[in-house]
């Protein structure tokens, strides 16, 4: 009979000095130019970093033995049928994006992190009852759902979980230490290569093509790296077009080569832009291999 548990509780953080290493100081100015670098290219990541944002996703969903191809993010990215696998991702890659919206120009709160937890839980049919809320009861990973008699983690008990909050959300907010971690660096340098290629796709893809200029084709075009991944109620929207011209445009881009139908389907059809797929699969390996390759694409 199981009489008692032991439970993983993190230190108070909120008031630890924090000590760099010299060491540490050229590589962490090394990384705010390189991110500098990379916001000011920034109209050319807009389309992959929100994939790439889909792609931490990936990279936390794992963990819960939730996996994805680039394939379903891409499907389930607007809104086609997926598996549920795909579907959670998004949800995560959304939850994450308001996370840091919500905290680009104010600090963090109770607030913003309980709604990207709605905005991750609100869709699945066992877990929405929790969504948005800091859990009311212990939990555990592993062992079975009775009991958490072999847990592999038992984190602290629900009573804690707000005191918690409340040291990492004063820590989120302290200002007497660099906003960058080392492994910033390796990742905009990678991002940055990514930029460089992602600016010449533009016009590579209008060569491609032979509409006319202002077509919905060259309209199309243009918001590609923006949206690289289309249903026609997106392409309508990118090519600013009827239903009719859109269909006529994804066919003349599929045609051309700079778009790839993925579904193989006649109804709830998907495209991307297979280039800037092909890049954020060859910048998720420069940065680390975080998902399953594409089946499609590459």
């Amino acid at each position: 009979m199981l009489t008692e548990i032991t439970v993983e509780i993190p230190a108070h953080i909120a008031q630890q000095p924090v000590t760099l290493p010299t060491s540490l100081t050229a590589e962490l100015e090394h990384a705010v130019a390189a991110i500098a670098r990379i916001e000011s290219r920034s109209e050319h990541l807009g389309g992959l970093g929100e994939l790439l944002v889909r792609s931490e996703a990936v990279a936390s969903s794992k963990i819960e033995h939730v996996y994805s191809t680039l394939d379903d993010i891409a499907r389930a990215s607007v809104d086609a049928d997926v598996a549920a696998g795909g579907r959670s991702t998004v949800a995560a890659s959304r939850a994450l994006t308001a996370l840091t919206d919500s905290c680009a120009h104010a600090p963090l709160t109770h607030d913003a992190s309980l709604e990207a937890h709605q905005r991750l839980l609100d869709g699945d049919l066992r877990e929405a009852q929790f969504a948005g809320k800091y859990r009311p009861m212990q939990n555990w990973i592993g062992g079975s759902d009775l009991s958490p008699r072999d847990a592999v983690h038992v984190p602290p008990p629900a009573a804690n979980v707000r005191p918690l909050m409340d040291d990492l959300l004063a820590f989120h907010s302290r200002t007497d230490m660099p906003a960058v971690a080392q492994c910033t660096s390796t990742a905009a340098e990678a991002a940055l290569e990514s930029a460089d290629h992602l600016a010449a796709m533009p016009a590579a893809w209008h060569e491609k093509i032979t509409a006319r200029r202002g077509s919905a084709s060259r309209t199309l075009v243009d918001g590609l790296l923006s949206s690289p991944v289309l249903d026609i109620g997106r392409a309508e929207k990118v090519a600013r077009a009827s239903r009719r011209r859109a269909y006529e445009a994804l066919d003349h881009l599929t045609d051309a080569g700079v778009l790839e139908e993925i579904t193989g389907s006649a109804r709830s059809r998907v495209w991307v832009a297979s280039d800037v797929m092909d890049e954020l699969g060859e910048l998720e390996d420069r940065i680390g291999h975080r998902c399953m390759p594409s089946t499609e694409w590459r």
